[in-house]
């Protein structure tokens, strides 16, 4: 009945992000943009360079904004009470004070603009008619955290993993990474991700090497594929990686920003997925992995532990330390048995994440919440 209802329905996703950028949220929007046209009239996505061209106040069915940005919560506030009913905030990231205060990328963010953050985040969240959703119960827990919202409030939606087109190749070990065991990093090179984890865990395993604790003549190759937005940091991390001793064995390559497809055979070949971010909300990447039969190597960032915690553990390891990272890497090297018993769990995982499914689950749900019955 609601796919009836929905068939000549007009959606407008807001975001700060052009579509085709790394990073969770484009990646979710296009993910939804793939999914929902099957069901829906119209799907447009106002960003930054096209916000112009399309009005916020014509005749759209459902306004989905992901995460708004400060200047998204101005221009929303001046909306007519209307438009607002048919509003919907998806929150992505952690918004208290402590996780903004760890985003801050240098002297764009004082206490002053987080605290205007916060304010105008809170006014779009109160808002006579907005639904609230949070992507994890880690962001749950933050709004509640920060008061944007009671928890009778604020639910939790999930939302889709994004998959290249291409067709999923699980390959076996000896047949990934092309000779080598490939440690695959997919991060945006920006503190908060924990990129400096990926340099220490890279110098821990060389260490283990150069002490001849490895049982595989396999050379190891780190990854790290994301495009870099802090021209300052990411000199900071060109230097720090100058540093790393490097050898026929072991080695650290940034391959910056991939297209989807090629993504996709990054993980076709990688044997691990590395999570250095001690923040991240969800851990889309590590749900994308999981497709691929892939072990996880993670931090304790909220996001991540939530999806580790579901699997009972059974798709990696989670780590304290860079110490206890590179052990948990040289274990699965050592080991092609237990990789194939994480890997094959990991499969069996990822049918939670099917994104169709979810995707058409997030529209039914944002959907009957406008136009169900009450």
């Amino acid at each position: 009945m609601i796919q009836k209802q929905l068939k000549n329905a007009r959606i407008l996703m807001v975001s700060r992000f052009k579509p085709g950028s790394i990073g969770g949220i484009p990646s979710v929007i296009e993910t939804l943009q793939k999914h929902w046209k099957n069901y829906v009239q119209n799907i447009s996505v106002v960003y930054p360079e096209n916000r112009n061209s399309i009005s916020l106040t014509d005749n759209w069915d459902l306004i989905i904004f992901h995460h708004p940005s400060a200047s998204w919560i101005t221009r929303f506030l001046d909306l007519p009470g209307d438009v607002k009913l048919k509003a919907s905030v998806i929150w992505h990231q952690l918004v208290d004070k402590e996780a903004l205060n760890l985003l801050k990328n240098g002297p764009s963010k004082t206490a002053e603009s987080i605290d205007e953050e916060m304010y105008k985040r809170k006014l779009i969240a109160n808002s006579i008619g907005v639904s609230n959703y949070a992507i994890s119960n880690a962001v749950r827990d933050s709004i509640i955290k920060s008061k944007l919202l009671p928890k009778d409030k604020i639910s939790v939606m999930q939302v889709p993993p994004s998959l290249s087109d291409k067709k999923i190749l699980i390959k076996e070990f000896d047949k990934r990474g092309n000779g080598k065991f490939t440690v695959l990093v997919v991060s945006r090179i920006s503190p908060e991700k924990g990129i400096e984890n990926v340099l220490d865990v890279y110098s821990k395993v060389f260490k283990i090497i150069q002490n001849a604790s490895l049982k595989s003549s396999r050379p190891i190759n780190f990854l790290i594929v994301g495009d870099s937005p802090n021209p300052h940091y990411d000199e900071f991390i060109a230097n720090k990686v100058k540093t790393l001793s490097v050898n026929q064995m072991c080695s650290i390559k940034f391959l910056g920003q991939k297209s989807r497809n090629e993504l996709a055979k990054l993980y076709e070949d990688a044997h691990v997925l590395l999570m250095p971010s001690i923040l991240d909300s969800w851990g889309l990447v590590t749900i994308e992995a999981l497709h691929f039969g892939i072990p996880v190597v993670a931090f304790k960032a909220p996001g991540t532990l939530e999806i580790f915690s579901k699997s009972e553990n059974k798709i990696g390891y989670m780590s304290d330390s860079a110490s206890e990272a590179a052990k948990s890497i040289v274990n699965l090297i050592n080991s092609e048995k237990i990789w194939y018993q994480i890997s094959t769990q990991s499969l069996k995982e990822s049918r939670k994440y099917d994104p169709d499914e979810i995707s058409l689950n997030l529209l039914q749900t944002l959907w009957n919440d406008k136009y169900g019955k009450k």
